[in-house]
């Protein structure tokens, strides 16, 4: 797989014939199964959704030359194509949500709706700091999966708040490699990434989206239970109040992980909401 754009693996839920499409990207070191709970919950007739492991992440792996905002949006245009899918609505976690401002403001015919679930601002020094430990999970190998689901359930920003989506969710995060276990995602590719994303100029292109938008915040820091975020809340409000035609809902007591991979009542009800509206 090479050139400007890549062949990206994807799972779907829903009706394959529906007439509608829900396109859904995951994270920094996502994969499809972030939206697992999310899919499992929602009560939609009418939608299929389609979820995608980005190049060098899940089933998709790597994938030759550059990664960062605009070599994505353009895999997911092609993707679009590739389907048949004249528009979608767009889902987006984290660097999922800023690729769909991304492709919103550019590609504004082919995005019907967007929710940005946690993400869709401009990444600070702040912000890049709090992506550290998360790269640093990826350079390390495990004895077994179980050993790396533990560490991660260790880890204070999921203290009080592990549950079973969250422990399902993780277990795939790894993969056995020469007797060990490893992240799935490309170390090259999500360091490419994060490198992109600091600096990249999102909040310039909020007032070009013009579809129906839903914003969903977290209330609960990953450095404390009032700092870290990934999306600042000063930040979201700035967002809402820039894009035309847009909605913020705080879903209460969730952090930048839980607040999808979990799929709370709130989330679910967001977005199933806004999806029957479009």
């Amino acid at each position: 797989m090479t050139g400007a754009t890549a062949d990206l693996e994807t799972v779907s839920w829903g009706d394959p014939d529906a007439p509608d499409t829900a396109l859904l990207v995951h994270g920094l070191t996502g994969r499809t199964d972030a939206f697992r709970a999310l899919a499992g919950k929602l009560g939609l007739a009418g939608w299929r959704l389609l979820a995608v492991d980005l190049r060098g992440r899940g089933a998709t792996g790597r994938v030759e030359g550059p990664a960062g905002i605009p070599a994505h949006t353009a895999d997911l245009v092609a993707l679009m194509d590739g389907e048949g899918l004249d528009r979608v609505a767009f889902v987006g976690h984290s660097l999922g949500a800023m690729i769909g401002v991304n492709l919103a403001a550019h590609h504004p015919d082919r995005v019907s709706g967007l929710v940005l679930v946690d993400g869709g601002g401009d990444v600070t020094a702040e912000i890049d700091a709090l992506l550290s430990p998360v790269h640093e999970r990826l350079k390390k190998t495990y004895p077994s999966r179980e050993a790396y689901v533990e560490y991660v359930r260790s880890l204070p920003i999921f203290e009080d708040r592990w549950d079973e989506h969250l422990r399902r969710y993780f277990a795939g995060d790894v993969r056995p490699a020469d007797g060990e276990w490893r992240h799935h995602a490309d170390l090259e590719t999500v360091g490419d990434d994060r490198e992109k994303m600091h600096g990249f100029p999102l909040s310039v292109l909020w007032s070009r989206v013009r579809c129906p938008t839903l914003i969903l915040l977290s209330t609960v820091g990953l450095a404390g239970p009032d700092e870290g975020f990934i999306l600042p809340p000063q930040e979201a409000c700035r967002m809402r109040d820039t894009i035309p035609n847009c909605v913020l809902v705080e879903v209460e007591n969730t952090n930048h992980y839980d607040i999808l991979y979990s799929a709370p009542k709130t989330t679910v009800d967001a977005i199933e909401d806004f999806l029957a509206r479009l």
